[in-house]
């Protein structure tokens, strides 16, 4: 969802549920696996600018509503039977974590046998496909990263190719 659209639609459930005149504000996060943020203390409700701009706008919605419900609902709440009888209230789903929810990393792997893998960062020592290399095929399970923004192999930190290339010398 373009993220313009997104703070729009965050002040505007904010305002309909009265958080705005209770003080609350809306901020961006540049969190990669927590897609929304209730915090109580400095009353923001906190949404992560990567996971919006890769989701649609109902799952945004929801994370919105579930803030929402949190920030109604206080902060002894959780998520037990009061949050959740909130969180129905205010037409959010009443989950723990939300469902179907796109995530934006930096770099994956996929492996011959099709197990897929995620990271933020590039790996500092060599990877391998578990699968794979329990089952002896230990040159075929190393894991190639791949940059999902340029479509590039970046392969490892400077520390894992060093390693690699030890271990190429050892074997060769």
């Amino acid at each position: 969802m373009d993220t313009q659209a997104a703070e729009r639609l965050a002040y505007k459930v904010m305002s309909e549920h009265g958080l705005i005149d209770e003080g609350w504000t809306f901020k961006w996060s540049r969190a990669v696996r927590i897609f929304g943020l209730c915090q109580y203390n400095t009353k923001v409700i906190k949404l992560s600018r990567p996971l919006t701009e890769v989701n649609d706008e109902a799952q945004v919605m929801d994370t919105l509503l579930h803030e929402t419900a949190h920030a109604l609902a206080g902060p002894e709440a959780g998520h037990g039977p009061l949050w959740k009888e909130t969180a129905r209230a205010v037409g959010a789903s009443p989950e723990a974590t939300a469902r179907g929810v796109v995530t934006a990393t930096k770099y994956y792997a996929v492996c011959g046998c099709g197990a897929k893998f995620s990271r933020n960062r590039l790996p500092s020592d060599m990877r391998f496909c578990g699968k794979c290399y329990r089952a002896g095929l230990k040159r075929e399970a190393r894991l190639m990263w791949v940059e999902r923004s340029t479509m590039r192999e970046a392969g490892y930190s400077a520390r894992a190719n060093r390693y690699a290339d030890a271990l190429t010398q050892l074997a060769g």
